[in-house]
């Protein structure tokens, strides 16, 4: 009687477990995998690294990690989705650091502009995290300050929301990522194919400083906290975009605020010429530069790095041997891509002249 007993409770434990990993893997298996699934998942199969950018569109079409370690000996990794919030960067900075030990973090400064956002930008990050912990704070943080009325299975199993979506089970890329383990090669940098010139920014600078919300202001104090108490620096950057007044006053806000823990802050949007940034040529919209803008934003960003922190040069590292050979991918890539937006340009101008 007793080994009978003590067979079915094996047997269920099995079971469970079992029932466990599949749930897990079909989970994994039939998850969307976005454009910027990769920079978040990707992250667990890198090298240490020594500087971790976190944000959102405004990170991984901006700073060119292969390039910073080529030119800089920096590694580094953009952790970043699109249509990331300031509620975001604390879980993405906490899952860099189940993999990594930073000695810099650097914050975009433009994703500290709001707070909240929506299902699909919140979805971004969590599909592709892994289960646990951190990724159940994530989603409890999102529906709290959300005020989420759908069922919270929905965000915490995914597969229940997940599981219509039989067109993924036939998906390769989908199989051979069935652990949520990819391998991001550019580092969590994305090219885009796009080119549209803009409006240089004017009339923006401005002392004053906009109220914060209790909500926005909660969640950078949270942010701010934990990163006070960590063993990394903070860096908060500001990357390159058609400003306008109201967020300067924001971030002038946030720059108060950035002061008060000890944190740095460098709005590159003060600094244009310094850069050399071409608003008739850098941006493919007015958010975001292009491979040109991409390229001179990294090299202002890499040598105030150097200028003002001690990060080491990994160049002669032969861990990261395989790091130059990535390199030389991107700039075959990138030869590739600049050299499409220079014919929209030029068909541009064609039809200016017509």
């Amino acid at each position: 009687m007793k080994r009978s007993i003590i067979g079915n409770i094996v047997r269920t434990i099995c079971f469970i477990a079992v029932f466990i990993v599949l749930f897990i893997i079909l989970s994994y298996i039939l998850r969307q995998h976005g454009y910027d699934w990769e920079h978040i998942a990707g992250i667990k199969n890198e090298k240490p690294l020594d500087v971790i950018y976190v944000g959102g569109s405004n990170t991984f079409v901006y700073w060119q990690p292969l390039k910073a370690f080529n030119d800089y000996g920096i590694t580094s990794f953009d952790m970043a989705t699109n249509s990331a919030p300031a509620d975001h960067m604390l879980y993405y900075i906490k899952e860099a650091q189940k993999y990594h030990a930073p000695k810099l973090v650097i914050i975009e400064g433009r994703s500290l502009l709001a707070c909240g956002t929506s299902e699909g930008g919140f979805r971004n990050g969590s599909d592709a995290m892994s289960y646990s912990i951190n990724r159940t704070f994530f989603i409890h943080s999102y529906i709290k300050r959300n005020g989420v009325e759908a069922s919270p299975i929905y965000y915490y199993l995914d597969l229940f929301k997940y599981h219509t979506q039989y067109s993924s089970i036939l998906d390769r890329d989908h199989w051979e990522n069935m652990f949520n383990s990819p391998y991001s090669k550019y580092k969590g940098w994305k090219f885009i194919y796009s080119y549209s010139p803009i409006e240089r920014p004017e009339l923006f600078l401005t002392e004053e400083c906009a109220t914060l919300s209790e909500k926005h202001l909660n969640c950078l104090i949270e942010l701010f906290d934990y990163c006070r108490n960590q063993d990394f620096e903070v860096l908060i950057t500001v990357s390159p975009y058609a400003i306008t007044k109201d967020d300067f006053k924001i971030l002038n806000a946030i720059e108060i605020l950035a002061g008060q823990y000890g944190f740095s802050f460098l709005n590159t949007n003060l600094s244009y010429d310094e850069m050399n940034i071409d608003f008739s040529n850098d941006f493919y919209n007015i958010g975001h530069v292009n491979v040109f803008g991409a390229e001179k934003y990294t090299d202002f960003l890499s040598n105030y790095i150097n200028d003002n922190y001690s990060i080491p040069d990994h160049r002669d590292d032969k861990q990261y041997s395989t790091w130059f050979l990535e390199y030389e991918e991107f700039k075959e890539e990138e030869y590739n891509v600049k050299k499409w937006i220079l014919e929209q340009k030029e068909k541009n101008m064609n039809k200016e002249e017509q």
